[in-house]
C-alpha cells in the first residue's frame, strides 16, 4: 500500500521531564518530552497574517526533521546532493553559527520525506543527530564532532522518519526496517551500546518511542507493524505486546498518567475513505474503445480508486498502480471477473482503525483496553493532549476532540485548511498551531469551536512539525526557516 509522506504527547503539567530542560528550550521532536506544548510564555503570536509577526526567515536544506531549540541556537538537519547537513543557526536574527555536513555515500530507499527526516533531540549541552542513510552524529553546541556512530543504509520501505529520544544518559534509537525489527540504548557521553533488541521479520516503523511512565521512566513504548511492545528500559527486553494495530505507524505513542493513546489508521474501515468504485464506475471513467474492459493504457485515465479522505489528490491510489495485480490471466485487460481481487485486496487490511486507549498498571503487565474511538482518525500528525481532552486534525482540515476519560466524541468540524496534513500539531498560549502541506499555516484558539484566528499562505510545503520557543513560533518549510513572534 502506498502510504506517508513524510513522517508523542504528554500530559501537560502532570509530568516531570525526563532530564533538566530551560522552560523555554524545545529540546526534541514536539518538545519537552515530546508533549507537543510550551507554558514558558504567554505571549505567543495570533496574527501571522500580520507582516511585523515575521522576525526572520533563512534559507535552509531540503529535509523533513523539524527544528529544535537549545538556548539561543535552533539546530536542524537537511540534505544536499552528496552530502548529509547539520546546521545551527542564532534564533535572535537567524545568522548561522555553524554548518557540519558528512558525505552520503548512498541513500537509503525513500519517499516522499527524503533522507533526513529525523528530528535531532539535546540534552541542553550536546546535540544527537540520526541519518538513516549514515548512523548517528554528536556534536557540542559550538559544532564540535563528539563521536559517531555509523550504520548501514536503512531498508525501511519509505526510509527513516523516527526520531531518537533521549532518556537521562541514555539515547534511543528505533532502527527497525524491513528485515528486522532493531532497537538501540547507546550511552550518551560516548556512544557506547548499552544494549540492542533486535528480531527478524519486517519492522519498518515511523513513529518516535515514547516512555512511560513520563517521572521515571520504566518502559519505552516501540510501535512496530501491527504492535504496540513494552520495552525494559532498563534491558531490552521485551515486556508485553498489544497486536492489531496499524501496519505502517506514524503518529507517536501519547502517554497521559497510566493511559496510552495508540492512532491506529486503516483504509478498509476507517469511515472517511473515499473508494472504492464499482466496475461499472471504473469503465465508464476509463474505458475509451468501450469493449468492457480496460488496458493498461485506459487505467492511466483513472485518478484514484482508493483515496485518503479530502486529501487533493495526494495519497490517491490510482488504477495504473494495480493493473499488474488484477490481470490474472495476463492478457493485458482488467475485465469484469478480475474486478473483485481490488475488494479482496482491502479487505485484507484487518487492523484496527481509531484511536485506542490503552491502560497501563504496571510496567510488566500488558495494558487493557479502556477505549477506542473510530472517526476523525490521521494518518500521520500525532494529535493533542490538552488537559482532559485529546485533540486531532486529519487531512481536509477535519478537527477532532475527544474525552480523554471515555472517549466520547466532544467536538468535530473542518477548518479553513488547505491539503493534507503531515505535520503534527502543537499548542502554547491557548493557540494551537497547525500547517498543511499546501503550505499554509494556521492558528486557531485551543478550545472549540477552535476559532481560526489567522492563517498565512507560505507559498512552499511544510511537512516539519513547528517548534515553540519563549513566545516564538519557528516553522520549517521546504525550503526555509521561519520565526514568527508578537509584534512588540
Amino acid at each position: 500500500m502506498t502510504k506517508i509522506s513524510s513522517i508523542i504527547l504528554l500530559l501537560a503539567g502532570s509530568v516531570s521531564p525526563c532530564f533538566e530542560v530551560k522552560a523555554d528550550d524545545w529540546w526534541q521532536f514536539r518538545g519537552t518530552n515530546g508533549l507537543g506544548s510550551d507554558h514558558s510564555s504567554d505571549s505567543f503570536p495570533d496574527k501571522l497574517d500580520d507582516p511585523k509577526c515575521l522576525a526572520w526567515k533563512v534559507p535552509v536544506p531540503k529535509g523533513h526533521s523539524s527544528p529544535i531549540v537549545i538556548g539561543d541556537s535552533i539546530v536542524l538537519t537537511g540534505h544536499e546532493p552528496d552530502y548529509f547537513v547539520t546546521q545551527c543557526f542564532d534564533r535572535t536574527d537567524g545568522h548561522r553559527k555553524w554548518q557540519k555536513k558528512i558525505p552520503a555515500w548512498k541513500l537509503e530507499k525513500v519517499y516522499h520525506h527524503g533522507p533526513a527526516t529525523p528530528t535531532p533531540v539535546s540534552d541542553g549541552t550536546n546535540v544527537y543527530c540520526l541519518f538513516g542513510s549514515f548512523g548517528i552524529i554528536a556534536y557540542d553546541l559550538n559544532g564540535k564532532e563528539l563521536w559517531r556512530r555509523e550504520q548501514s543504509v536503512a531498508d525501511n520501505m519509505y526510509g527513516t522518519a523516527a526520531s531518537p529520544i533521549l532518556v537521562g544518559d541514555i539515547l534511543i534509537l528505533l532502527l527497525s526496517d524491513q528485515a528486522q525489527a532493531s532497537l538501540l540504548a547507546l550511552d550518551k557521553t560516548t556512544g557506547r551500546e548499552i544494549w540492542h533488541r533486535h528480531a527478524e521479520g519486517p519492522a519498518s516503523s515511523w513513529s518516535t518511542p515514547a516512555v512511560w511512565p513520563v517521572d521515571s521512566p520504566q518502559v519505552i513504548l516501540v510501535y512496530e507493524p501491527f504492535h504496540l511492545r513494552g520495552i525494559s528500559l532498563k534491558s531490552g527486553a521485551e515486556l508485553w505486546s498489544i497486536p492489531n494495530l496499524a501496519d505502517e505507524p506514524i503518529a507517536i505513542p501519547q502517554v497521559a498518567d497510566n493511559l496510552a493513546i495508540v492512532t491506529s489508521y486503516n483504509m478498509r474501515t476507517n469511515q472517511e475513505v473515499i473508494g472504492p468504485p464499482t466496475f461499472a464506475e471504473a469503465l465508464a471513467e476509463c474505458d475509451a474503445n468501450k469493449d468492457g474492459r480496460i488496458s493498461a493504457e485506459e487505467a492511466r485515465a483513472n485518478r484514484s480508486v482508493l483515496s485518503r479522505p479530502d486529501a487533493d489528490g495526494e495519497g490517491d491510489h490510482p488504477l495504473r498502480m494495480f493493473v499488474r495485480m488484477l490481470d490474472e490471466n495476463k492478457d493485458g485487460q482488467i475485465e469484469s471477473a478480475e474486478w473483485p481481487q481490488l475488494q479482496a485486496w482491502i479487505d485484507s487490511f484487518q487492523h484496527a482503525n481509531g484511536f485506542i486507549a490503552l491502560r497501563i498498571e504496571s510496567a510488566d503487565s500488558a495494558p487493557q483496553i479502556a477505549w477506542k474511538a473510530e472517526k476523525g482518525v490521521p494518518e500521520c500528525p500525532t494529535s493533542l493532549i490538552m488537559e482532559n481532552t485529546l485533540f486531532a486534525i486529519r487531512n481536509g482540515g477535519i478537527v477532532t476532540l475527544l474525552n480523554l476519560k471515555d472517549g466520547s466524541s466532544l467536538f468535530r468540524d473542518r477548518i479553513e485548511l488547505a491539503g493534507p496534513v503531515y505535520a503534527s500539531p502543537v499548542r502554547a498560549d491557548h493557540k494551537i498551531y497547525v500547517a498543511s502541506a499546501r503550505g499554509e499555516l494556521a492558528v486557531l484558539q485551543d478550545q472549540p469551536p477552535f476559532s481560526l484566528q489567522s492563517k498565512l499562505a507560505l507559498n512552499e510545503p511544510v511537512w516539519a512539525t513547528p517548534a515553540l520557543s519563549d513566545g516564538h513560533l519557528i516553522v520549517r518549510s521546504e525550503q526555509h526557516l521561519w520565526m514568527f513572534k508578537a509584534p512588540n
